[in-house]
């Protein structure tokens, strides 16, 4: 078991599947004692049991996180069980696919609560509540290529991860004089469960994504989950307030 992150406190949030589920694991080779999150608790169970699997410790919590009190208690829970919050990765979100004049008030607000509100809560609770007063952390909010490149047909998703992207920037200056580093990663098309299903689907078509991607392949869960272990560890101790794109060059193209 390697050392970068050995002993740090993880709270990683929407852990059960894909991006989530990676960097827990990967975190827990890394060293971190990881606390999984989902809005049900077998589900993060689950996950943690892996962890354990690997050897390291894990505290499987259940939260609804479109919710304040759920939030509350995570990050609660985290800091009674182990004394600290070392890292934050905020993962947990939702994709509303809808023409934008058919997008209801309520998928927009869905949307706008987990991917965006949740965010700014986690973080928010976590730095006042734990890593303010022990003077250092790592928030690592995970944004899209979305935030940079338009996607017909995704409104609330698109204006949902560019708030991310503008939020990560202004805690990453405002709280930088207290130890932490605020960060976020843009994945581009990683192949998830998710993204298989809709490819299964016919949501969109793998072919047409790849040739729009210069590397002309999808990313992997492990490019994502080891950038995530990079962000958290000493190695990128004057990376702050930047979001990184994962995605084989598309950004790099225009996207589209």
């Amino acid at each position: 078991m390697s050392e970068k992150l050995k002993d740090k406190i993880a709270i990683v949030t929407g852990s059960s599947v894909g991006i989530g589920k990676a960097i827990a694991l990967t975190y827990a080779k890394e060293g971190a004692i990881v606390v999984t999150n989902s809005r049900k608790l077998e589900r993060a169970e689950a996950t943690a049991n892996e962890v354990r699997a690997i050897g390291s410790q894990a505290r499987a919590i259940e939260a609804d996180l479109t919710k304040s009190t759920d939030i509350d208690y995570l990050i609660d829970t985290t800091i009674e069980s182990f004394g600290r919050i070392d890292i934050l990765v905020n993962n947990a979100g939702i994709a509303m696919i809808s023409p934008t004049e058919d997008l209801s008030e309520k998928d927009w607000d869905r949307a706008i609560d987990l991917d965006l509100k949740a965010t700014f809560l986690c973080s928010q609770k976590a730095a006042k509540r734990a890593m303010i007063p022990q003077k250092s952390g790592v928030i690592i909010n995970l944004s899209s290529i979305l935030a940079k490149v338009a996607l017909p047909m995704r409104a609330a998703y698109c204006a949902s991860k560019a708030g991310v992207m503008a939020l990560t920037q202004v805690m990453g200056c405002e709280w930088a004089k207290y130890g932490i580093r605020v960060v976020a990663i843009g994945p581009g098309y990683i192949l998830t469960e998710l993204v298989q299903q809709s490819i299964d689907k016919g949501t969109f078509a793998a072919e047409t994504l790849i040739d729009r991607t210069p590397m002309k392949r999808f990313g992997k869960l492990e490019e994502i989950a080891n950038l995530a272990v990079f962000l958290a560890s000493d190695d990128a101790g004057y990376i702050n307030g930047e979001i990184i794109y994962v995605d084989g060059g598309m950004t790099a193209t225009g996207g589209w």
